[in-house]
C-alpha cells in the first residue's frame, strides 16, 4: 500500500500493509511526515495515530463516526474527516449548523467547536505557517 501526496501524486510512504488503516498506523510509528498525504478514501476508525503530527482524532460520535482534525497546508489550514466525509470548517458548519437532532446535532457541534479551538491553538488556521 502506498500513501501518495494530494497534490502531487509523489508516494510519500510505502509499506508491505495492503489496509490502509495499518499503512498510516505504522507510517505515523516511524515518524513518516504525512502532511498533504490523500487519505480521502480512507476509513481510520480505530486507528492508533498516537504521537502523530499535523492530526488529532475526536470521537467516536454517538452512531459511531470517527472524527479527525488534518492540517492540510496553509492555504486550506485545517480539514475535518467525519465518518467518510471531508469538510473545511466553513463547510462542517453549514452541513451540522442547521442539524436538529439533540443528541448527534448537538454533539457534533461541541466537537466543531473544539476543533476550532485547538486549530487556532496549533497555528492551523487558513494562511498560518507555523513549521
Amino acid at each position: 500500500m502506498k500513501i501518495s501526496h494530494k497534490d502531487t501524486g509523489a508516494v510519500i510512504y510505502d509499506s508491505a500493509h495492503i489496509n490502509i488503516k495499518k499503512c498510516v498506523e505504522e507510517a505515523v510509528k516511524s515518524g513518516a511526515y504525512l502532511r498533504g498525504a490523500n487519505l480521502e478514501d480512507a476509513i481510520l476508525n480505530g486507528a492508533d495515530l498516537e504521537g502523530s503530527e499535523n492530526l488529532f482524532r475526536i470521537g467516536p460520535s454517538i452512531d459511531s463516526h470517527e472524527f479527525f482534525a488534518v492540517r492540510h497546508d496553509i492555504e486550506s489550514g485545517a480539514m475535518i474527516k467525519a465518518g467518510c466525509r471531508w469538510f473545511t470548517v466553513a463547510q462542517a458548519h453549514e452541513h451540522w449548523g442547521g442539524d436538529t437532532r439533540p443528541d448527534i446535532g448537538d454533539q457534533r457541534r461541541r466537537y466543531l467547536k473544539f476543533i476550532e479551538e485547538e486549530v487556532k491553538a496549533l497555528g492551523w488556521n487558513k494562511g498560518e505557517k507555523n513549521d
